[in-house]
């Protein structure tokens, strides 16, 4: 029982071909979640940042309206 080089060539391609694509898409998918925590907290600093900003222009303006 022999197995033909052309089928043995296939099968490397096949593999290099699934083993890209799962790397892909496993980055893709890393580094979506890392660019969302990274959005959420820059979102909660500026909450805040602008709670800072409100208090020390309270303390220089303290009459504005």
């Amino acid at each position: 029982m022999t197995i033909s080089i052309t089928s043995v060539q296939f099968y490397r391609l096949g593999v290099m071909i699934a083993v890209s694509l799962l790397t892909i898409s496993f980055a893709i998918s890393v580094t979506a979640v890392q660019q969302m925590s990274k959005y959420e907290m820059l979102c909660s600093l500026h909450v805040k940042w602008k709670a800072f900003d409100n208090m020390a222009f309270e303390n220089i303006f303290p009459n504005r309206f």
